[in-house]
């Protein structure tokens, strides 16, 4: 019931996160639609500056064509007055001196007019080529300013455009919200109200659970009465004086123990030599990938996770090192028993400090994943993988030390101030079959998601042979993990009597 509440708290957490991601972006969005507002309305008052240019441009044409329609009434006027003063002149010829030296005068009045004209013309011709060039550059001007209009108008509606669609998506995620807040304070509500009944019961059950301690406390009072009146001699009752029983020897049975525990010795050295293949390609990955080492810096993480990898043989020696002593120790000319196995101990001791290793290289393992997601070219269905190995190897290790835990009860047996009965070695040998069939099912899980992360990996174009090769060689090793620990388990399970 916790559980399913803190999932619930888990995932309104979840959907909390997002939504406030989604308000984050808002302000940058409106902020950039304001940014490309004022950029228009700016543009706006340049179109504006450019039409009151333009404008000016036209008065000014309009008074050079009505200068250019005077000054041309006033060639036409004078060539009129030339030809009549020429005409006069040619009909003076015959006239008197006196007109004579007035048809001068006039002559140089025409010749001056002439020049007036001439001067008026090649200003006419001016003041066309400056017109036709104004009209150009008006031309041209209103064709840019028209293309920037254009261009402003299209980047206004596709940021409205995107502005709603935002503001949309972001409606819709509120909503979704608002639902799934109100569906979880119905389960929250739910979950109480099954706590409440939860509570209720309990407290009936340890109602009852008294009573019967109470009942059961009374009969075993009456028994031992009973035993202490009637049982002169009675020594179960001390371990220590039950410790010196000898068991009953069992040649057929030895052989089959001797058996069995060198099967098992074999099984381990094999898993050691694997699990020292899987480090040391694990330690070759982490130099060439999510950044290749030769070329440069290894994040700190990686380093120091290369550097617990390689101290990996000093970890797994002595494990195959303490099996072997002790198999070595079995002999088929005295009884084994748990009790008698003192090599079992430190057997255990050195798998308990294989399993401290373990623990301390998970975090490092963990934010070695999350490196590699934060790389660019990680894809999104990458990333997912890295994140479904990250709780395989979480599980690995659980699985680890529950393994852990189990052969340390059994290294136990051998002490002689442990108090767990012997009635109870069959069980504790179950718990262990049942923890050694866990951890081989972790592999396998471990194993999955690897083949599935090398696969995607080795789709990216950036990823290398020298990669490719060791991630080849790193899977590899896991398998044979996976078919060492199913050995371990079936040979367990068959001959856990």
């Amino acid at each position: 019931m916790d559980s399913a509440t803190a999932d619930l708290h888990s995932k309104y957490q979840k959907l909390a996160t997002e939504y406030s991601k989604l308000r984050a972006q808002i302000p940058i969005l409106k902020k950039a639609v304001i940014e490309e507002q004022s950029k228009e309305a700016h543009l706006k008052d340049e179109v504006k500056e450019k039409d009151q240019t333009i404008r000016k441009s036209e008065q000014e044409i309009e008074s050079l064509s009505f200068r250019n329609a005077q000054l041309s009434k006033r060639v036409t006027l004078l060539q009129r007055e030339l030809e009549e003063m020429v005409n006069r002149s040619r009909r003076g010829k015959k006239a008197l001196p006196e007109s004579a030296s007035l048809s001068t005068g006039s002559a140089l009045e025409n010749n001056v007019l002439g020049e007036e004209l001439h001067s008026k013309i090649e200003e006419n011709a001016q003041l066309h080529k400056k017109l036709y060039s104004i009209e150009q550059e008006h031309k041209k001007t209103i064709m840019e300013l028209q293309d920037k209009i254009s261009i402003l108008e299209h980047n206004s509606s596709q940021h409205n455009s995107v502005m709603t669609q935002m503001q949309n998506k972001q409606k819709a995620l509120v909503d979704k919200l608002q639902q799934d807040k109100a569906m979880l304070e119905v389960k929250l509500h739910q979950q109480e109200k099954e706590a409440h009944q939860a509570k209720l019961q309990a407290s009936i059950s340890e109602e009852q659970v008294r009573n019967i301690h109470n009942d059961y406390s009374s009969s075993l009072q009456d028994a031992n009465r009973i035993i202490q009146e009637k049982l002169p001699f009675n020594d179960t009752n001390s371990p220590h004086l039950l410790m010196l029983n000898i068991p009953a020897y069992n040649r057929a049975q030895q052989l089959r123990v001797q058996e069995l525990v060198q099967q098992l010795a074999v099984f381990l050295k094999e898993f050691v030599s694997t699990l020292s293949s899987f480090y040391t390609y694990m330690e070759q990955r982490c130099q060439l990938y999510p950044v290749d080492g030769s070329t440069e810096h290894t994040s700190i993480v990686n380093k120091r996770l290369c550097c617990y990898l390689r101290d990996n043989s000093r970890q797994l020696k002595p494990i195959e090192s303490a099996l072997r002593f002790f198999a070595d120790g079995v002999k088929d000319d005295a009884m084994t028993t748990m009790e008698s196995s003192s090599g079992l101990q430190e057997f255990a001791e050195k798998f308990h400090l294989y399993t401290v290793y373990q623990q301390k290289l998970l975090p490092y393992q963990l934010l070695s994943l999350e490196e590699e997601n934060a790389v660019p070219t990680c894809s999104r269905s990458l990333q997912f993988q890295n994140k479904a190995l990250h709780s395989a190897m979480t599980h690995l290790v659980a699985a680890l030390s529950r393994v852990d835990s189990w052969l340390c009860l059994i290294g136990q047996q051998s002490i002689q101030s442990c108090d767990n009965p012997r009635e109870n070695q069959f069980r504790i040998l179950e718990q262990m079959t049942t923890a050694v069939t866990s951890l081989h099912e972790c592999i396998k899980e471990v194993s999955q998601q690897y083949n599935s992360k090398v696969h995607l990996e080795h789709q990216l174009p950036t990823v290398s042979e020298r990669l490719k090769s060791t991630n080849s060689c790193l899977l590899s090793s896991v398998i044979s993990l996976v078919t060492c620990t199913g050995k371990v388990s079936v040979h367990m399970q068959r001959h856990i009597d």
